[in-house]
């Protein structure tokens, strides 16, 4: 201590980093939580931390302009409890879905200061320490206050100069004072455990405090009775300084901007207006510092011992165990006296609370009854006979319950209630809660409110029994949420953080039969409610797409519901009797029955019109149970159990195409179906058992009894796990709709509408446009968000700008010898995308290619609709076996066919009549009506995505009129090397359709995602991916990786398996097979690495484009062609082909740096949209326009080579 200290009576600063503090929380800032215990009269461990948010500070009414700044940008806002000074506060954030809670400042908490006189004719000085960190190279605004200051010092005999710690250590005010003779003692320590204390004892010995800016110690000044100034020059700070020091400014500059703004300064001059005065005329305020620090919410000491045990978390060493009561062994067995409350006495679709009422308490006492709850088994009432019968009267009348009524019923079960010896109340749902809360409350019984659907997110409902919810949701022992997207919707409903616990539902794991997907046929089953928020006539559509590829498929489909008969005139319009089979309302043996029996579960739930929304379909649970894989939406809590192509495939809400094609997948193969079906069983065994969910439910029931919080219980895994905010869950999964949704009404919220617009054009796209979504943005539009540049930027990568249209439209013939969905690799998806798009431009367009159906991959509604210019009239000399070539072995075969297609493409040219040519994949078809095209003057451009064009040097098309585009400067270099006599090249790269990969939102990067996407074969290197993995796994690293694609090669997928299981990651690996462009988009934006580890000189590699168009970091090999997509360190990582141990340094370097990986990946993206499919189709518009401005001065010949003659320059075919 200090002399001046010891003179002014300060306790002495104790450092609080003695005492320590681990990791899982808060530190106690400024002793808050010490100064509340001894307030409150309990002793706090030596060891712990906060798990709450309750800061120091005093907020001005003009500064509640973000959440962020109000809790002063605490971590875990929104999943911890928030405390805040004043009620204004707390409404504050509650509109913004952020539970608080007004307690006052903890400076209220202090200990009072000794009863010494203040200093006669004081002044303590308190310059503002809001510069800290700033770099103030001109002195002089420091030397001007410490001159005013001096100057005022005339006025008084005692003047003191109060800095902040961390002015001291920033050198900030120190020297202007020292040099003026001042005496300096220091404020307020962050980690002084007396910091309090100091403070109001400071603040008690002066007459006048005087201040050169706003900040809290106006406020303590004020309430201690001291009288204020605010006076005297502040350096200045432009927002770009806060920005630069601040991480949290960072985030959000544009609160920054409104803290800066002419209005919020405006209120501010108001506020302050009686207090700018010099120290001399300074002014004495208590009653509006007793208010600024919240006087009037001060807890008494009983209300602060509740709270301080709800937030403060003691070291573990800290806790020691007790031996159980008998009371609490005897709960542990299931024997805890429990009341269950629900709406009806029975309910085949509750099989969830079936299971409550059956297994969770030995001593466990029904109460129902619909509106209210009042009946005991058997239908006899609780209530006294006068009010029931009231209210049977008013339920007949079907009139309103007057409140006189609904009095006398709470008070008549709580007589119940107090008399029945339960130990506590569970209800079912929500309305159930808003009926018996009151009765609960009156007969001081602890009750567990458990939401389950319709209870949390129908509008409708919620419009009408919301203002009850808010009753209980104060006093109810806990409120269970089934799923993270109930959780948070009970949030922002209103609930209490520390209420509010997840306890998802279980299902029975030991079955009489499991299914088993690898021997079953393609038969699907589906089982709920045929109900709007169950969409059965959307399963049945998708049911309908895979009914025609694969006859052999079956729908099981059990439940009732009003969109039943509906559901069964569709399938008799649609052909599908014999297909589908509506079996109606069934025992649950016979739902296991039929479930052992099938291949795959299948739901589509999506959120009904009403907001009705699932909370986790049990059936959902039930199918993983007995080994299905499952089908299903990103809804709900469906997400929170299926992993979307580790227990089955998910899709978004409505998409009947992407359904479809998941469905397809598991019908053609039963080999994914078994693994993915095993691997969800496993899932569900460990964590959605009936056993784990009911000890679950039993520790919050037990918690309720003791009267204690349910999180002491370390049986409640589930909450360990912080509920995600929308933007975390957006971060996790970019196809998550409901987190767009979510997002948007955030940022709509806080006034930040282009960010919202972003948002909801996400969905917009993810859920294929509704007129609620389109109706949003034209909103959005309204308030200005077409103007900002990250707008305008998204509309182009989104493809929503006006199509371009050429103004010469052009009759254009395509060459090639694959074309979706008939496809062997991306060369043909290329063309096809090309095509479409000169298409969509006004060119006429007519593509020539063969006919071989057993390709055909994933056929879509595009590829149906392209279809009719399309002419499938061609023959290929060889076909794909196994991934190889086989070539016809006949030569004269060979030369028949390649006659023929000759002669089929001339007569093509006489009727179609092409201003010119594009040829695309020409292996197995032939080239030879190139050089009669050009000699007939019909320009040729020969888009070239491999490294052989399909003929030798010698064969090569000559003339002005030929052009060879290859994919990259890479192919045409090794074309050049080869002598081949080429007059013109161009490159023009793949390029793809970005739009549909592109994701606005950056992935998350703290744990590796990594994808591969392309045939699972020895030359493109998935096994030098899989072995850099079995680096990852020794070292620690968390990662999980999906290889898409097939395989011709079974032993070499399986050498794959044989190294993961090895090195123990088999579990991290996934291999869904061959996926479509759709699911690709999916995957990727599940994602946030893709490896492209090819170990052969690739031409181009578009997979590599995608996935960076998606936002993800590409590591790349970098062979080939494929170098010249990528800059290493720039927009992607390059490791050396072939190498495993430089791909695992280059995984391991974006884990470790996540924000270079982010910088890198967003350059990335930025780098993809130069190879769009519209930026390559530019480049082959140019080149056929100066053909075509060419070929009007080149000599002709007279007419078409015949077919005869061309074969004949051909000795053999390769």
């Amino acid at each position: 201590m200090t002399p001046l200290e010891l003179s002014l009576g300060l306790p002495e600063p104790t450092a609080f980093r003695k005492f320590g503090a681990h990791d899982d929380g808060w530190l106690d800032h400024y002793g808050a939580a010490l100064a509340a215990a001894e307030y409150a009269g309990i002793a706090l461990p030596e060891r712990y931390t906060i798990r709450g948010i309750w800061t120091h500070g005093c907020l001005a009414p003009w500064e509640a302009v973000t959440p962020g700044l109000v809790l002063s940008n605490s971590p875990r806002i929104g999943e911890w409890p928030a405390f805040v000074t004043r009620q204004e506060e707390a409404d504050y954030l509650s509109r913004h879905g952020i539970v608080a809670r007004a307690i006052g400042s903890p400076i209220l908490y202090a200990p009072e200061a000794p009863a010494v006189p203040r200093l006669s004719r004081s002044l303590l000085v308190m310059p503002t320490h809001t510069l800290n960190g700033a770099r103030f190279p001109d002195r002089q605004p420091f030397r001007r206050y410490a001159d005013e200051i001096k100057e005022a010092a005339r006025d008084f005999s005692r003047v003191v100069v109060c800095l902040h710690p961390n002015c001291l250590r920033n050198g900030l005010w120190v020297d202007e004072f020292k040099a003026l003779g001042f005496e300096i003692v220091v404020g307020a320590n962050t980690l002084d455990r007396f910091a309090l204390h100091r403070m109001k004892a400071l603040l008690g010995r002066f007459e006048t405090v005087t201040t050169n800016g706003w900040g809290s110690h106006v406020a303590y000044a004020l309430a201690a009775g001291a009288k204020v100034s605010i006076h005297g020059t502040c350096p200045a700070i432009p927002p770009e300084t806060f920005l630069r020091l601040d991480q949290a400014w960072r985030k959000d500059p544009e609160s920054l901007r409104k803290v800066f703004s002419s209005e919020v300064e405006a209120q501010k001059q108001e506020f302050l207006r009686t207090f700018l005065v010099p120290p001399s005329q300074a002014v004495a305020d208590p009653e509006k510092g007793g208010w600024l620090i919240g006087a009037r919410h001060r807890l008494t000491p009983d209300e602060m011992k509740d709270v301080l045990e709800r937030i403060i978390l003691p070291a573990a060493s800290a806790t020691a165990a007790k031996p159980a009561s008998p009371a609490a062994r005897e709960d542990a067995r299931g024997d805890l006296p429990v009341v269950l409350v629900r709406s009806h006495e029975f309910n085949y679709s509750e099989t969830f609370v079936e299971d409550h009422v059956n297994h969770l308490s030995s001593n466990l006492t029904l109460l129902y009854g619909f509106p209210f709850p009042r009946f005991r088994r058997g239908g006899q009432s609780v209530l006294p006979a006068g009010t029931e019968q009231k209210i049977q009267a008013a339920l007949a009348a079907k009139g309103t319950v007057t409140a006189e009524l609904w009095a006398e019923y709470s008070a008549g079960l709580a007589a119940f209630l107090a008399q029945s010896g339960a130990r506590s109340v569970l209800v079912e749902t929500g309305l159930m809660g808003a009926f018996v809360h009151e009765a609960c409350e009156q007969a001081s019984l602890p009750f567990v409110v458990h939401f389950h659907g319709v209870d949390a997110f129908g509008r409708e409902l919620l419009e009408r029994w919301l203002p009850r919810y808010r009753k209980f949701f104060g006093s109810a022992a806990s409120v269970l949420a089934v799923s993270r997207a109930m959780h948070a919707q009970l949030l922002q409903l209103g609930a209490d953080p520390d209420r509010t616990h997840l306890a998802p539902y279980g299902v029975a794991v030991d079955l009489p039969a499991l299914a088993e997907p690898a021997k079953a046929p393609p038969h699907f089953v589906a089982v709920g409610r045929f109900v709007e928020k169950k969409a059965p006539h959307l399963t049945l559509q998708a049911f309908a797409a895979v009914h025609r590829s694969v006859p052999e498929a079956r729908l099981v489909m059990i439940g009732d519901g009003p969109l039943l008969p509906a559901c069964r005139k569709w399938a008799e319009e649609n052909g599908l009797v014999a297909a589908v089979t509506f079996a109606g309302v069934q025992s649950r043996e016979e739902v296991s029955r039929r479930m052992a029996s099938s291949r795959i579960f299948v739901q589509h739930s999506i959120v009904a019109a009403n907001g009705d929304s699932e909370g986790l379909p049990l059936a959902v649970l039930e199918a993983g149970a007995h080994g299905l894989p499952v089908v299903a939406t990103r809804h709900a809590g469906i997400p929170d159990a299926v992993r979307d192509g580790v227990d089955g495939f998910l899709v978004a809400e409505k998409d009947v195409g992407a359904m479809a094609e998941a469905m397809l997948r598991l019908a053609r193969d039963a080999g994914l179906a078994a693994r993915l079906g095993a691997s969800f069983r496993e899932r569900v065994v460990a964590e959605y058992s009936r056993e784990v969910s009911l000890t679950r439910l039993r520790s919050v029931m037990q918690a309720a009894a003791a009267g204690r919080s349910a999180r002491e219980f370390s049986t409640l895994a589930q909450d360990a796990a912080p509920v995600r905010k929308p933007r975390e869950a957006i971060a996790e999964d970019r196809n998550n709709l409901n987190a767009y949704v979510e997002h948007a009404a955030e940022l709509i919220d806080a006034g930040e509408f282009a960010g919202a617009y972003l948002a909801v054009a996400e969905a917009h796209r993810l859920c294929g446009g509704t007129e609620q979504t389109k109706t949003a943005l034209e909103q959005l539009e309204a308030h200005g968000a077409l103007s900002q540049p990250q707008v305008q930027t998204y509309r182009r990568r989104a493809g929503w700008l006006p199509q371009f249209k050429h103004p010469a439209p052009q009759r254009i013939l395509v060459v090639t010898n694959l074309l979706p969905p008939q496809e062997m690799g991306g060369y043909g998806r290329t063309v096809w995308e090309f095509s479409r798009e000169l298409t969509a431009r006004g060119h006429t367009v007519r593509v020539l290619t063969a006919d071989m159906p057993h390709l055909t991959r994933k056929p879509t509604a595009e590829h149906a609709e392209f279809e009719q210019q399309v002419r499938r009239t061609l023959k290929l000399v060889g076909d794909w076996k196994d991934g190889s070539v086989v070539v016809e072995p006949d030569a004269e075969r060979r030369k028949a066919i390649l006659r023929d297609n000759h002669q089929t493409i001339l007569r093509e040219i006489e009727l179609f009549k092409p201003m010119a040519i594009m040829a695309g994949n020409l292996d197995l078809v032939g080239h030879f009506f190139i050089q009669p095209a050009l000699d007939h003057g019909i320009p040729v451009l020969h888009r070239l995505g491999n490294a052989f064009p399909g003929y030798d040097p010698a064969q090569a098309p000559r003339g002005p009129l030929f052009c060879l585009a290859g994919c990259s400067e890479w192919v045409n270099r090794g074309l050049r090397a080869k002598n081949y006599p080429i007059s013109r090249y161009a490159v023009v790269p793949p390029g793809s359709p970005l739009t549909e990969y592109f994701r606005a939102w950056s992935p998350q990067r703290e744990r590796l995602r990594i994808a591969y996407a392309g045939l699972l074969m020895p030359y493109k290197g998935a096994h030098v991916l899989v072995t850099a993995l079995a680096y990852l796994k020794r070292v620690g690293v968390d990662f999980e990786c999906t290889l898409a694609g097939d395989t011709t090669r079974p032993e070499y997928l399986e050498s794959l398996r044989a190294i993961a299981k090895q090195y123990g990651f088999l579990n991290q690996l996934h291999f869904p097979g061959f996926m479509g462009k759709r699911e690709l988009a999916g995957l990727f934006a599940r994602s946030n690495v893709l490896v492209f580890p090819s170990v052969f000189e690739e031409p181009f590699g578009k997979t590599q484009i995608e996935a960076m168009a998606a936002g993800l970091l590409v590591v790349s090999s970098g062979s080939g062609g494929a170098s010249e997509i990528i800059e290493n360190g720039k927009t992607g990582l390059l490791f050396k082909g072939g190498d495993a141990r430089d791909l695992a340094e280059k995984l391991l370097s974006a884990h470790r740096n996540q924000r270079a990986a982010e910088q890198i990946a967003l350059a990335g993206q930025a780098r993809a949209f130069e190879f769009t499919t519209e930026a390559s189709v530019d480049r082959l518009e140019r080149i056929f326009d100066e053909l075509l401005a060419l070929a009007h001065g080149v000599e002709t010949a007279p007419g078409v080579a015949t077919a005869d003659t061309a074969v004949a320059s051909c000795a053999s075919v390769a």
